[in-house]
């Protein structure tokens, strides 16, 4: 489960979706939602919805990268043992 608080939605992401319906809307929404709090991956009723998903997918992961690198860099800042073994994993990793 991601510790994210929330789910953007951009102006130029909501400009491209104004052509559904508010009900296609509403099952897009809460698909992105439980998509970024629970991962879990959507099945959607409308056609619409499963047109503008990748769309809508892009923009999650794209912020919900970001959000992982804001906690993670707090960590870092926060916790010396956390930036020690965060080495260790990307030395290994290497």
């Amino acid at each position: 489960m991601n510790k994210q608080p929330g789910i953007l939605l951009y102006f130029d992401l909501l400009n491209t979706l104004e052509h559904l319906s508010n009900d296609e809307l509403g099952e897009m929404i809460r698909a992105a939602s439980r998509f970024v709090q629970f991962e879990e991956r959507p099945s959607f009723h409308f056609p619409a919805c499963e047109i503008y998903w990748p769309f809508v997918l892009r923009d999650l992961l794209r912020d919900m990268d970001r959000y992982q690198a804001k906690v993670e860099k707090s960590l870092l800042q926060k916790d010396p043992e956390y930036t020690r073994l965060r080495r260790l994993m990307d030395a290994q990793e290497q």
